[in-house]
């Protein structure tokens, strides 16, 4: 008798039974969208700072594919779920990155549901998501852009320089997860970087912002 991998929509499948236990950790997550942008970024930190793995998230609502790997293996679409820990810091840190985004805005929902139930089981007070924000044209100099779910938060973009964006929406998991973070009492943050903002000014903002949350 073959047994259903998919009993639920979601499911979460932990590397090991014992989990770490975190201080006070920040999840940031970098989802794959306009122009890869967050998870370029989050990808690159996860592997500078030899973040070790801690569940795969799989879905049904993310689309019927799988994804080839450089060794020529295939895999389901999942989300990817990492932790370090920062010797002598205030903050740990949990990563979330993926290779899809559901495809209904139902999906996200309950994905976004899901990914904040796992946050709060392990102490997270504080969600970042990194994404793009499209301006519709090219510029010299690319700007970041944020938003913030509390004034603590736009406190904390104003000490970065970090322009506020005070009208419009944010589309898809990056604007999900702040929203049903807040309702669970989770402060939420997000950066958004103009679509032609190059990697490597997201890898310099990241190790400084991620600098800074260590020593607080």
């Amino acid at each position: 008798m073959i047994m259903s991998f998919f009993e639920s929509d979601i499911k979460a499948v932990f590397s090991s039974k014992k989990f770490p236990s975190l201080r006070s950790p920040i999840l940031i997550c970098g989802f794959p969208g306009s122009g890869y942008v967050g998870k370029l970024a989050i990808d690159h930190v996860i592997s500078e700072l030899e973040c070790t793995h801690l569940a795969d998230i799989y879905s049904t609502s993310f689309p019927p594919q799988v994804v080839i790997k450089n060794t020529g293996i295939v895999e389901l679409m999942k989300n990817i779920l990492y932790y370090v820990k920062g010797s002598g810091s205030k903050h740990d840190f949990l990563f979330l990155t993926g290779d899809a985004q559901p495809v209904s805005s139902k999906e996200e929902y309950l994905l976004g549901e899901e990914i904040v139930k796992i946050a709060k089981n392990f102490g997270v007070t504080q969600i970042i998501t990194l994404g793009a924000y499209i301006t519709g044209m090219f510029v010299e100099t690319p700007r970041i852009f944020g938003v913030a779910t509390d004034d603590d938060g736009l406190k904390l973009l104003n000490s970065f320089s970090i322009s506020k964006i005070d009208n419009g929406s944010i589309s898809g998991m990056n604007g999900i997860l702040l929203g049903i973070g807040k309702i669970n009492n989770l402060n939420g943050i997000s950066l958004l970087g103009e679509t032609y903002l190059q990697l490597s000014i997201w890898i310099l903002i990241w190790k400084i912002w991620i600098r800074k949350q260590r020593t607080q």
